[in-house]
């Protein structure tokens, strides 16, 4: 915690001073953004900013007034959002590797494989999110790994990721009950719209 001083200056002259705007500003545009229940909007039309106890004052930090003490105190959140894990299966290392890059830059946690073999060790080891799979593989077609994921492991998100014509991909995808499809032959930018659309991002 980070105190500041207020024997010479109210506290809401130290908000002021910290953070360059006035508490009854920041309270308002905190108010604002958030949905307000039925049951309470009345609450929300007296515009009663007084009832500031604690303020997200900032990304990360937050700022608690304590109005006995007449004190201002910052706390930093320290709190880390655990990553979305996304594991690919291909028998390409190149297109595993273009992928990994384009996901990890989007800050997701990336796994990468060209065994399906190991699938089992990431999935209960490392609980994963998201699978990837390509679908023309040496050892298993993709559409069959996927029916046989989504019987044991439903909850499981599973796109299949293929260069073979959408139309053949789309109904390979849906017999499979995959999650969604993904064409290879499409930019890395509509493969992340893909993935964020899957995810309900």
């Amino acid at each position: 915690y980070r105190c500041v001083n207020c024997k010479s200056r109210t506290y809401i002259g130290c908000f002021k001073k910290v953070y360059g705007s006035s508490i009854k500003t920041a309270w308002k545009e905190f108010y604002d953004s958030i949905e307000i229940p039925e049951n309470i909007q009345i609450e929300k039309k007296k515009k009663n900013l007084s009832m500031l106890k604690s303020l997200t004052a900032a990304k990360n930090v937050y700022a608690f007034v304590d109005t006995s003490k007449c004190s201002v105190y910052l706390k930093k959140n320290d709190e880390k959002k655990e990553k979305t894990k996304i594991l690919c299966i291909d028998d390409n290392q190149m297109i595993l590797n273009i992928i990994s890059h384009i996901l990890t830059k989007e800050g997701f946690e990336v796994f990468t494989t060209n065994d399906p073999s190991t699938l089992h060790s990431y999935l209960f080891q490392e609980r994963i999110d998201l699978l990837i799979s390509d679908i023309n593989m040496p050892s298993i077609n993709g559409n069959d790994l996927c029916k046989m994921l989504k019987q044991t492991m439903p909850s499981l998100k599973i796109a299949l990721f293929s260069n073979i014509p959408e139309q053949d991909l789309e109904a390979l995808a849906k017999d499979a009950s995959a999650d969604a499809w993904i064409s290879k032959n499409e930019k890395p930018n509509v493969w992340l719209e893909g993935i964020y659309k899957l995810l309900g991002r």
